[in-house]
């Protein structure tokens, strides 16, 4: 391979990783503000993110070599011709498929268990509207790209590039996280949020308000005498909070 290609193809394999390992600790900070009252689960989470990162950068270093001169070895045009019989470098996905599942399992957990911010919704529909499917088809995709590290045989070749030039799973990885990132006006409106912290604290403060029946309702009570005029206005939509008021 020319080159100046051998340059584009390290960055590229570098590149994959670097985003790869971004994207897992978005997630992990995800589920870090999915459980606010388990220190626990915190901070095995935040352990198990570290050690993943860890590992895989450890292990795409340590077989970085071999890839390269496997590499080496095709034409420009990845023809898929080569002499050399490729590098059996499944291990590097390991630690980003574990990371995967595991985070992915504590948000099935959290949308299982959770009464609070998402109501009496159907089981489907709360695991939808916490990205679940995205996060499950990002889950998927490194699975994939595992498994793609593993055939080596002439067969199996262009799998093996696939997975060696990371498309698939970084696509779909950085695609799920994108969906929550460009939500985030919705996580902070609905996602496990206590309401007190949405609205401005000092007016909050004078009031007592408890949490409606819809999601994003609260209710005020006023104290007020029978001779007092006053305009009641039984549900007031505020688009910029997407909040409702019933008084």
């Amino acid at each position: 391979m020319h080159q100046g290609a051998n340059r584009i193809f390290k960055a590229s394999f570098a590149l994959n990783f670097i985003i790869i390992v971004l994207c897992q600790a978005v997630i992990t900070l995800r589920v870090w503000y999915l459980f606010p009252r388990s220190r626990i689960i915190r901070c095995i989470a935040i352990t198990a993110y570290l050690a993943c990162a860890s590992i895989t950068i450890i292990l795409a270093a340590y077989y970085c070599g071999a890839i390269e001169s496997f590499v080496n070895t095709l034409s420009v045009d990845l023809d898929l011709v080569s002499p050399m019989h490729p590098p059996l470098v499944w291990q590097i996905y390991i630690p980003s498929l574990f990371i995967h599942s595991f985070l992915f399992s504590l948000k099935i957990y959290r949308v299982m268990v959770c009464t609070d911010s998402l109501g009496n919704m159907p089981l489907l529909q709360r695991f939808l509207k916490e990205g679940g499917l995205m996060y499950a088809f990002a889950t998927g995709s490194i699975l994939y790209a595992t498994i793609a590290f593993s055939m080596t045989s002439p067969s199996g070749l262009r799998s093996y590039l696939s997975a060696l030039l990371g498309e698939f799973s970084v696509a779909a990885t950085v695609v799920a996280v994108c969906r929550a990132m460009l939500s985030i006006r919705s996580l902070a409106a609905t996602r496990h949020v206590d309401p007190a912290w949405l609205l401005n604290h000092a007016e909050l403060s004078r009031v007592n308000w408890t949490k409606g029946y819809q999601e994003g309702e609260i209710r005020v009570e006023i104290d007020m005498d029978r001779n007092d005029d006053i305009a009641l206005v039984t549900r007031n939509w505020d688009i910029d909070s997407n909040r409702t008021l019933t008084i």
